[in-house]
């Protein structure tokens, strides 16, 4: 098993100006094993079910009450960790989408984002109404060029539910107009 503190005091001991050149190489040839070590055992984890999967949300900034909805049945249902947009509340800002954009920092949440899907498993796609915007094709690609594995909003067990449950509540406020 590794330890942290392990880590710690071979680090302390390479930095120290007292320990001569020999020691010190000795030190950063055992941080580089035990490094190995660690990254093996983080794919050893990410293989069993130890580790969930890892859902990345690609989609229009417009979906994202949709999208907070869809992220909550996955991670209930399927016990999977998933990223995507985040659902800001009405006082954070009166820009109604393309906040990024607004805020002057779209190119650092763009790079951002494809680095979500580099260490993601799978990509949920949220076509509604099979909309795609030009960003989210760019991620779609970026994500197929990587190989991952792709799931659309449209033909998806998680979005046929959630339209579902749209359509219920727009009946319901239909029925408390008349």
């Amino acid at each position: 098993m590794l330890k942290f503190e392990e880590f710690e005091i071979a680090i302390e001991g390479f930095n120290d100006p007292s320990y001569s050149t020999e020691r010190r190489i000795n030190l950063a040839c055992w941080l580089a094993k035990r490094s190995c070590l660690l990254v093996d055992e983080i794919k050893r984890l990410q293989k069993t079910k130890e580790m969930p999967k890892i859902v990345c949300f690609c989609g229009s900034s417009r979906f994202c009450e949709i999208m907070a909805v869809c992220a909550w049945l996955i991670e209930r249902e399927e016990k999977a960790i998933v990223m995507g947009l985040h659902l800001l509340p009405y006082w954070y800002t009166q820009v109604p989408s393309h906040l990024a954009e607004h805020e002057g920092v779209s190119e650092a949440m763009d790079e951002l984002h494809l680095r979500k899907i580099d260490v993601a498993d799978e990509i949920f796609v949220l076509n509604r109404d099979d909309y795609i915007g030009d960003s989210t094709r760019e991620e779609i690609n970026y994500a197929q060029e990587h190989g991952k594995k792709l799931r659309w909003y449209t033909h998806d067990k998680v979005g046929i539910l959630v339209e579902k449950i749209i359509q219920e509540f727009i009946k319901k406020q239909e029925g408390k107009h008349d």
